[in-house]
């Protein structure tokens, strides 16, 4: 009789074997992080409710909070009643782990897509203003109801979604194994990249408009009017305006960058769950605006105004000046020396 090679000598899980992009998180923790995500979403949303309604990626982060309050009311009634009947389905703490697995897998595999949505959505309506009426929400709440159902079906009709418990089933009572998003880490990471191949590009030009910001801020102008009185001492090229456009980014999303470095540079493990949160999403909201006010400044500076959907950073409510308006680079370095220390 042949010997077969044991398979699971080491008498680990068969999941721990396959798996090692995985995470022990109690319960009880669980759902106080949800929760606390989801009043931050929400904490948000209602602050940037003027601008939510105005693009994909604010109807998107709509209805992340809204999935997520859900869950968290979910979690909360499953966990304190352990075992109840609702809508002719038993649910038991068990189902809690189920759900928190099927949601750690959908919200992982949307990073790239939203983003990339994102990003076709503001490279095609920005430069076309009044575009925002009841037609495009009504197409933008269409979209995003078709990412998530797609999402949804990808996770179970795909062979990446398998949870294996049985193994350890008695744990599912107070612990959950949840798994890590490799896309939120990759995305992160390709944006640290870009950042630092932008600042190595546009270094000059980013020192001189970092100087006009401190310029401005001890004369008193105001920081909304940021693009147009740094434009008077330097020509419109591409890359003045990208340092411009940097500098506006990082006056307000620096903190965020950092904590993004961090994370990079430590490897440190999030919950699928918690890397798509609203924060983030208004981040890539920034950088994808940032990006397309970049690449179509032609445009933008010959219209009168300006109104982008972001209420973080301050992109400008008017447009660039014209050629003739700008003033002698001279008279901005003579005003920089006088007042820098």
């Amino acid at each position: 009789m042949a010997v077969l090679p044991c398979q699971n000598c080491s008498g680990e899980p068969q999941w721990q074997q396959e798996r090692t992009d995985t995470m022990v998180n109690p319960i009880s923790s669980l759902l106080l992080v949800l929760g606390g995500k989801s009043l931050l979403n929400w904490a948000i949303v209602g602050l940037q409710k003027q601008h939510m309604s105005r693009s994909f990626l604010g109807f998107f982060c709509v209805s992340l909070t809204v999935i997520d309050t859900l869950l968290f009311l979910l979690f909360s009634l499953i966990y304190c009643l352990e075992d109840f009947c609702f809508l002719g389905f038993r649910l038991t703490k068990y189902h809690i782990c189920l759900l928190v697995q099927i949601a750690c897998y959908t919200y992982g595999i949307l990073h790239w897509p939203v983003f990339i949505l994102a990003g076709l959505d503001y490279y095609w309506t920005l430069p076309r203003p009044g575009q925002t009426h009841w037609a495009w929400k009504l197409a933008y709440g269409v979209a995003v109801f078709v990412v998530w159902i797609l999402a949804l079906l990808y996770v179970f009709c795909s062979s990446v979604f398998y949870p294996e418990v049985d193994d350890s089933f008695h744990l599912l009572l107070y612990e959950c194994f949840i798994s890590t998003s490799t896309q939120c880490f990759s995305l992160s990471l390709g944006l640290l990249c870009l950042l630092c191949c932008i600042l190595v590009y546009c270094l000059p030009e980013f020192v001189i408009s970092y100087k006009t910001v401190k310029y401005m801020t001890w004369t008193g102008q105001p920081i909304s009017n940021l693009p147009e009185t740094m434009a008077r001492g330097v020509r419109q090229s591409k890359k003045h305006v990208l340092g411009k456009v940097t500098v506006c980014f990082l006056s307000t999303w620096t903190p965020f960058v950092c904590l993004q470095v961090v994370i990079v540079l430590l490897g440190a493990e999030i919950p699928a769950y918690l890397d798509m949160n609203v924060p983030w999403l208004c981040f890539l909201n920034s950088f994808l605006i940032g990006g397309v006010y970049w690449s179509q400044y032609q445009v933008f500076k010959d219209q009168k105004s300006l109104s982008f959907p972001d209420g973080f950073c301050s992109w400008n409510s008017s447009p660039f000046p014209r050629d003739s308006e700008i003033a002698p680079d001279a008279e901005l370095s003579t005003s920089l020396k006088a007042e820098t220390p």
